[in-house]
């Protein structure tokens, strides 16, 4: 983790050509408003490998339209995801399928979340889900002990 600067990247891809590393550098994890001035300076000058603004904060539209922002700079979708559990999860799943510079999946389970399970996984690579949208439905029964703290606005 480094300042999201010029010249903390340009230092840290010093060290990475040093030291003969293929590891990618990426950021943006905390753009909410892409691209941002300090993003696009580390984008134009080649200094990130992957761009990662949160995937459910952005939005299936506001990923292809990053998409299109970085063509023809090398710099990938590494669509970030914690904090969004299975619906996350499912977000990057369904965009990974439509882009061209999607890297991975931020798999995030930790949290706790009332959708059917992710489709299966097949040598490190998830199936599209079926259903409609996302593919994904709810978990009625994981969710019913939570519905009392539901709450609905009329209109």
């Amino acid at each position: 983790m480094i300042t999201h600067d010029v010249a903390g990247y340009r230092a840290m891809r010093e060290m990475l050509a040093k030291h003969g590393s293929d590891a990618l550098l990426t950021c943006g994890e905390v753009d909410r408003n892409p691209i941002s001035e300090v993003f696009q300076d580390l984008i134009d000058e080649g200094l990130i490998d992957g761009y990662q603004p949160d995937i459910v904060g952005h939005g299936y539209l506001g990923w292809m339209d990053i998409e299109r922002q970085l063509k023809g700079t090398g710099v990938r979708t590494v669509p970030h995801n914690c904090g969004n559990g299975s619906f996350g999860s499912y977000a990057s799943i369904t965009f990974g399928a439509a882009s061209e510079t999607y890297v991975t999946l931020e798999d995030e389970r930790v949290i706790p979340h009332y959708l059917t399970e992710l489709p299966e996984m097949t040598n490190g690579d998830y199936s599209l889900p079926s259903g409609p949208g996302l593919g994904m439905d709810i978990d009625e029964a994981g969710y019913a002990p939570h519905a009392k703290h539901e709450n609905r606005m009329g209109v």
